[in-house]
């Protein structure tokens, strides 16, 4: 419930606690985000020398390390672990995997894995997600067909993460097969999945396929419609993109900051920029929603492709300083699209020392 100050006081009041309150109290904590109280309540429990942590303290630990600045205490733990001697408890070692995958140290998550006898699907999928998002797509792609000749079966969420993966490569034959395994066991419901494949159909190059299963799809979401007007974007096709963000708002759907940057998209794909003005302006005032890095992005190629390379360059001079680098990329790139080699300098410039020439261009209002 997320009460571990009440949890703390009961366990306070227990003369003697044993291993499954330790456990409790320590995974309790690493639950609601107190991963280094859960430390704490680990280290006492080990001062007290009369108790001795088993398998479950170990993944109660792991598992409430956040970030990857918790790696170095990570490894202690994995260290720990070996001692101890649960470096092949399959639970342990799918912490662990979980961990460096998480962490986006995937080399020492296959490490751990290769020395699991039995590794089970939490911890397939915790490897397979890990290469995806490291980029090794294509590893992510193998580990999954070695999953299957397990006879394990996927669930929807690792189905969703290789369609990730299958999308950056355009591997649309893959993606095809993957797609005949979510209708003969059925996950043609889960709303996740079918965004996920109108999102590889799209990136493959078969927005036609895409928009199939859009339609066929029993329940929508703002995430399936995020995905289709994606998709319709990507390949030009931006009135038709429009007309599916009006039918989110006709639905009483909420669009989110994913919705309006695959709608500026479309319109940099399509070079309409007063649509994209308009778009820009109402995500702002009208919804309330705070623009991003990638909002920022599409704005300025939007401009800048169109030739408005002037009122580019101080639209990025209005935002909050220090700009995001990927923002003078865009804006760098457009300049090197038509040519204009005296804002390149001054774009690149900016890249380098990150700190604005205001001053150099008149404003122009957007």
């Amino acid at each position: 419930m997320g009460l571990v100050g009440e949890a703390s006081k009961v366990f306070c009041g227990v003369f003697k606690p044993d291993l499954v309150l330790w456990n409790a109290m320590i995974s309790g904590c690493g639950y609601c985000g107190f991963g280094d109280k859960g430390l704490l309540f680990f280290n006492e429990m080990r001062h007290n020398g009369s108790i001795k942590p088993d398998g479950y303290t170990f993944v109660a630990l792991i598992s409430g390390l956040a970030n990857s600045s918790s790696l170095e205490l990570g490894q202690g733990i994995h260290g720990l672990c070996l001692k101890s001697g649960f470096d092949c408890n399959d639970h342990v070692g799918s912490s662990l995997v979980s961990m460096y995958s998480r962490f986006s140290y995937i080399n020492l998550a296959y490490g751990v894995f290769r020395s699991l006898c039995q590794p089970d699907l939490v911890t397939w999928s915790a490897l397979i997600t890990g290469f995806s998002q490291a980029g090794e797509y294509d590893k992510a792609l193998l580990f999954y067909r070695n999953l299957n000749l397990t006879g394990k079966r996927p669930d929807s969420v690792l189905i969703a993460s290789i369609l990730v993966a299958t999308a950056q490569l355009s591997n649309v034959w893959s993606g095809a097969q993957i797609h005949g395994y979510i209708v003969r066991y059925g996950f043609e419901s889960h709303v996740m999945v079918s965004s996920s494949l109108i999102d590889m159909y799209s990136k493959c190059g078969f927005v036609g396929l895409g928009l199939r299963v859009f339609e066929n799809m029993p329940n929508r979401n703002i995430v399936s419609y995020n995905s289709i007007i994606s998709g319709l974007g990507l390949h030009g096709l931006a009135s038709q993109a429009f007309d599916m963000f009006t039918e989110v708002l006709e639905k009483g759907l909420k669009p989110d900051e994913s919705t309006f940057s695959a709608l500026l998209c479309a319109c940099c794909h399509a070079g309409l920029i007063e649509d994209g003005r308009e778009i820009f302006r109402r995500m702002k005032e009208e919804f309330w929603i705070q623009a991003r890095t990638e909002h920022y992005v599409h704005i300025v190629k939007l401009l800048g492709m169109a030739g408005e390379l002037d009122e580019a360059y101080n639209f990025i001079l209005s935002l909050k300083q220090p700009v995001d680098s990927g923002i003078w990329g865009a804006l760098l790139s457009c300049c090197d699209a038509h040519g204009d080699s005296e804002l390149a300098e001054i774009v690149a410039q900016q890249l380098f020392d990150g700190e604005p020439r205001k001053g150099c261009l008149q404003s122009h209002a957007f």
